[in-house]
């Protein structure tokens, strides 16, 4: 079950207030990560954020990654989200929790997010790598090794230009958990822009994760409502400018074929659809999405 599913099961969920004897740890939670992001950028300093279920019998957790982060010296602020096993507060709560979970990355809980004082996520530890003692101050000291990396690179890359800035951009990203990248968008469209030669050979790496953010804002804000609206002929025409105007890979380009297929389908245009899928097919991309492509072609024959 996902981070989402896992909040929306719940019948009631709030954070819960921090116990009078964590209050004597080295490590101070706060209960907002906003205030805790306000209280590191005044220091200059990283954010720590503990997202946990109560339900699951981890209500040391935090006593027990605060006594880490003590052990190992880091002057780090800290925020801690819970849903508790029992509470009566209102879903837009769970809602808040799952933005969070969402903005580091987390797919399961607990998590471990460190976030850079401008508050954008750089490194993640879930499951196990929190709750196992003997793996986290492993898992935290390769955290803060990583976010120094990030930082010195990011810092270097003020001093430069072009393709070296570029270069030093890149090698930020390198050191930030993959999860946490969905933060940088804009760092990965600087890194293309400022090598228009490709001379770093980068644009392969970024320029997929950039048209795939495009995609998906197109068909969210504006193919899935014009379908609902029964405007075709308009969605169809949405999606064809996605494939003209875009550099896609072939995966992203066949999967928009396939979704101009299923318009086509669903207004009885079978013999159009067929072709669309042919066009997909011919793309020549192996595994599961062709043998798909293949079964519905043959559905569609069969009707």
């Amino acid at each position: 079950m996902n981070i989402k599913e896992t909040l929306l099961c719940l019948s009631a969920i709030t954070f819960c207030a921090i116990p009078a004897a964590y209050a004597q740890e080295s490590f101070l939670w706060q209960h907002s990560p906003d205030q805790a992001i306000q209280s590191a950028q005044a220091k200059s300093s990283p954010t720590l954020v503990l997202i946990r279920v109560e339900a699951h019998g981890e209500t040391q957790l935090s006593k027990q990654v605060g006594s880490a982060v003590g052990e190992l010296h880091y002057a780090w602020q800290g925020a801690e989200l819970v849903y508790p096993e029992a509470s009566y507060a209102s879903e837009p709560i769970a809602q808040k929790v799952i933005h969070w979970a969402d903005h580091v990355g987390a797919t399961q809980l607990p998590a471990l997010a460190l976030l850079s004082p401008d508050g954008r996520p750089c490194g993640l530890i879930e499951g196990e790598g929190v709750t196992d003692a003997a793996k986290l101050k492993e898992e935290l000291a390769e955290m803060n090794q990583n976010y120094l990396i990030s930082q010195s690179a990011f810092s270097q890359a003020d001093l430069v230009q072009g393709a070296e800035r570029a270069q030093q951009l890149h090698q930020a990203l390198q050191a930030i958990d993959s999860p946490c990248r969905e933060a940088y968008h804009d760092v990965m469209q600087q890194i293309i822009t400022l090598d228009p030669e490709d001379s770093l050979a980068l644009r392969s790496d970024y320029q997929p994760i950039l048209t795939e953010v495009v995609i998906d804002e197109v068909i969210q804000g504006e193919v899935y409502p014009l379908v609902d609206a029964g405007a075709y002929d308009q969605a169809q025409a949405t999606l064809a400018r996605l494939i003209r105007d875009n550099t896609l890979t072939n995966e992203q380009h066949q999967l928009l074929l396939a979704f101009q297929a299923q318009l086509l389908h669903s207004q009885n245009r079978t013999r159009e659809a067929i072709d669309m899928i042919d066009q997909a097919i011919a793309l020549h991309i192996g595994g599961p999405a062709h043998d798909q492509l293949v079964a519905a072609r043959l559905q569609l024959m069969a009707q």
